[in-house]
């Protein structure tokens, strides 16, 4: 049915008029429209399907095709207009096209029972909901609507709706089957009709698109924003630089992938063999004169891995064996207060340093002595390092592995600190293993570090960690000998990303420092020397800027994964393949808390974002836009790719991603407390927004303690709060929720004030691990939504500037969380 042929003004010619009915208006070309009678009233013209003998037939399978028009002045109330299907004496279906001034949808109606709402839309993801769409005035669209019938074993009877705007499909849900005609029909509305069409389903339809939705997910998965659920992700990025030299040709790197800390080795050999006096070096090597200081004081604090040894080698070792001389155990009356010297060197500049005691010493490729001797570097070179610095950051022993160190060999280690009063401010270890084996080596250093008290502030560094596949290089070929490096192509990246989330419900793992930043001829290297960014490094960058806050989602899919995530100004999801094989996913992003954002999606995979498979540039590539969207939710209906990524983002024009920045003071340490490491109750602390979280996870009674210390702190520091899940509950004596201030002298940390949102009703036995490790000396009850700490106004007479700041809660129910940030 068209209306080309139809006078100007007169009405639609063999239907049945309903309401105010429909007319035929003119275009200055002479094509006929149909449109409403009156703007201001409900308008319908019916038409029934017609057999070759010319009666009356009731189609099960049917396609109606509507070319309309949507003027750019509309006359009408609520610019609503559509078609009718099923229309019978009984009832019938109305669907409506809605296109109002910020947002789009398609409504389906039965029209006996309108006031329950639509009973099909785009609008609610259990009704049908597919995908997002915007219909803009002065704009022609073909309007399709497929029907599929079906009876069921009981003869009840369906059709399936498949909906399209011009080849975008945006809709899709049965409802009961009636038989009837069709209709056109305009609610208060000035659409126009260009024609009409209604026939069997053809097996393609216009514009080539087939009349079966071939598009129809194998996956769907559900988001829901409104819903906190799991633990925060957590940001322990960091990422391996090898030499100070390369430093500053990538430093704008650490600073794009938000790196917690930058792990350094300081240059073997890189003292002549006659120089005996190594300061020199050490302050040249750790200054922090021009961007490289700037950079770390700003961004990323350096984790040095000390393996530089050649002036305090015992020269006979040099005579008997010179290429390796390096690798030997230190003279120790050399070697000690090069370490004491480089800690109080750093100390005395601010630069907060992190010091981690050899590389790989369980490997004699770099080691040429024992065990023991590892026990007796380490014991030296810790002692060495405290008694430069009191507060220096001190770890190891950086093992490539649990099974070549052995497990005699591991206890033995953590029996000399314990014995020895020797601290492990976190354990360091070696991987480029993936699922079971490298959880299960992680489960047994836990179990480990749990045989002694001495341990429960010791965090769990993987100081080099990559996932490792076949097309990456042949490990089987000896290190002198491989030739075949080849940077990480796309298909690395789902692996990386499934472990990512696997070390995130490991509350104590607290640093993942990718290897290798840059590496000359390594395959694990994220960046070339070209400066050209790998697919894993365009991963590492998705996750680090997702917000931390993780939502409930829900997914069918056995092979496609994907976290997701919020806050007050973005939100975010991200999706990765780990089948080989292509997966036609539906992603359902509900409850967008925002009222008008914008869609932005990326892809990684062989075509896109892989600059060494492609060659066309090395930019994380967007692949979608859409700007000013208002629907309550979105939907993403394609196919992700054999090992593909796939990252949404949703923004506002709300606050900006803030800049690394140190608000309240300068950071001297950064500690965590792991009452019992085996739970899932964690706290962290981001000195990017000077923000902690502190939360009890999957625990009626856990607790959750980060404490940080400072020095040239603020006189006063004001502290913003919220408890994202469910309000605290009081479980025990010891339910607490605080911000504390420990105060150090001369003669050691000597008053704690209390900023308590919840107080404890006893201090008998509950322990204060970090400043004077006793109940606090002063409680001020404060709310959770504000407070201001008076730090010099509160401190002793005889404060010599440092101070803990400690976030603590407990025993306060499942999945309560506290958030604090502070300015």
């Amino acid at each position: 049915m068209d209306f080309d042929n139809v006078n100007d003004g007169a009405d639609v010619p063999d239907v049945v008029q309903e309401g105010a009915g429909f007319k035929v208006i003119k275009d200055d070309k002479g094509n006929g429209w149909a449109v409403a009678k009156s703007t201001n009233e409900w308008a319908s013209c019916v038409f029934d399907a017609y057999g070759d003998n010319g009666e009356k037939i009731n189609i099960k399978d049917f396609c109606l095709e509507a070319k309309v028009y949507l003027p750019f002045q509309n006359q009408g109330q609520i610019k609503d207009g559509g078609v009718s299907i099923c229309v019978s004496e009984n009832d019938r279906y109305d669907i409506s096209l809605y296109w109002g001034n910020n947002s789009s949808g398609i409504n389906v109606y039965q029209a006996s029972d309108t006031a329950k709402g639509a009973v099909a839309t785009n609008l609610d993801v259990d009704k049908g909901y597919v995908s997002y769409f915007k219909l803009d005035r002065g704009q022609k669209y073909l309007f399709t609507v497929i029907g599929k019938y079906r009876k069921d074993d009981e003869n009840n009877e369906f059709v399936r709706l498949y909906m399209y705007i011009d080849n975008q499909f945006v809709l899709n849900y049965e409802l009961p089957y009636w038989s009837g005609g069709f209709a056109v029909r305009a609610w208060q509305s000035d659409i126009r009709y260009d024609y009409v069409k209604i026939s069997d389903i053809p097996s393609i339809l216009p514009d080539g698109m087939p009349a079966e939705p071939t598009d129809v997910a194998n996956s769907n998965i559900y988001v829901d924003f409104s819903t906190r659920e799991g633990l925060p992700l957590f940001k322990r990025q960091s990422y391996c630089v090898e030499q100070t030299t390369a430093f500053e040709k990538n430093a704008h790197h650490l600073i794009e992938l938000r790196s917690r800390t930058a792990r350094f080795m300081l240059k073997n050999g890189a003292v002549s063999e006659s120089e005996i006096d190594v300061i020199s070096f050490m302050r040249k090597a750790m200054s922090d004169s021009g961007s490289f200081g700037k950079i770390l004081r700003s961004y990323s604090a350096p984790c040095w891995y000390l393996r530089w040894a050649n002036a305090a080698i015992d020269p006979k070792v040099k005579e008997t064996d010179p290429a390796n001389a390096v690798w030997y155990e230190p003279v120790y009356s050399i070697w000690n207060p090069i370490w004491s010297f480089s800690a109080e060197f750093m100390a005395n500049k601010s630069m907060r340093s992190l010091y981690e005691i050899w590389n790989e010493p369980d490997q004699t490729y770099w080691t040429r002595f024992d065990w023991d001797g590892y026990l007796r570097m380490y014991q030296n070179t810790a002692t060495a390092l405290r008694d430069g610095d009191k507060n220096a950051f001190v770890g190891g022993p950086a093992i490539s592995s649990l099974d070549v160190l052995g497990e005699d060999n591991f206890i033995k280690f953590l029996e000399m600190l314990s014995v020895n009063s020797i601290p492990l401010d976190f354990f360091s270890l070696h991987s480029y293993k993936t699922g079971a084996q490298l959880t299960n080596e992680l489960d047994r250093v836990r179990e480990g570090l749990l045989l002694y008290g001495d341990f429960r502030s010791t965090q769990i560094f993987f100081s080099e960690y990559n996932v490792y596949t076949p097309v990456m290089s042949e490990w089987t070929v000896p290190f002198e000998e491989r030739t075949d490096f080849k940077l990480q192509s796309s298909s690395v990246v789902p692996a990386a990303l499934s472990e990512i989330i696997d070390f995130n419900c490991y509350t104590d793992v607290t640093q993942i420092q990718w290897a290798w930043l840059l590496l000359e001829n390594g395959s694990f290297a994220l960046v070339d020397n070209n400066g050209n960014r790998s697919p894993l490094y365009h991963a590492l960058y998705a996750y680090a800027h997702m917000p931390t806050d993780a939502v409930k989602t829900e997914n069918t899919s056995k092979t496609v994964q994907i976290v997701a995530s919020s806050d007050s100004v973005s939100a975010a999801a991200l999706l990765w393949n780990k089948s080989a094989t292509e997966e036609k996913t539906k992603v359902v992003l509900n409850n967008i808390p925002f009222q008008r954002y914008d869609v932005t999606v990326y892809r990684i995979d062989k075509t896109h974002s892989s600059y060494f498979e492609t060659k066309k540039g090395d930019e994380f590539e967007t692949v979608e836009t859409i700007k000013g969207c208002t629907a309550p939710s979105y939907v993403w209906n394609d196919s992700i790719p054999g090992l593909g990524t796939v990252y949404i983002t949703i923004t506002t024009d709300g606050l900006p991603e803030l800049e690394r920045h140190s608000t309240v003071g300068n950071i001297i340490r950064c500690d965590n407390f792991f009452e019992n490491r085996l739970q899932n109750s964690y706290s962290d602390y981001d000195d990017l927004t000077s923000t902690a979280i502190v939360g009890t996870g999957n625990n009626e009674t856990a607790r959750g303690l980060v404490a940080v210390t400072y020095n040239k702190v603020n006189k006063t520091i004001k502290v913003s709060g919220s408890l994202p899940y469910n309000g605290i509950k009081r479980l025990s004596d010891h339910s607490c929720l605080e911000v504390r201030v420990d105060y150090h002298t001369k003669n050691g940390y000597s008053k704690s004030v209390s900023y308590s949102v919840m107080e404890p009703t006893s201090f008998n036995g509950r322990e204060y691990p970090f400043g004077t490790c006793r109940k606090p000396d002063e409680v001020i009850n404060v709310s959770i939504s504000g407070f201001e700490m008076d730090i010099k106004g509160r401190a002793p007479d005889d404060w010599d500037g440092q101070i803990i700041i400690s976030f603590d809660i407990e025993d306060t129910g499942k999945w309560t969380e506290a958030k604090f940030s502070m300015n």
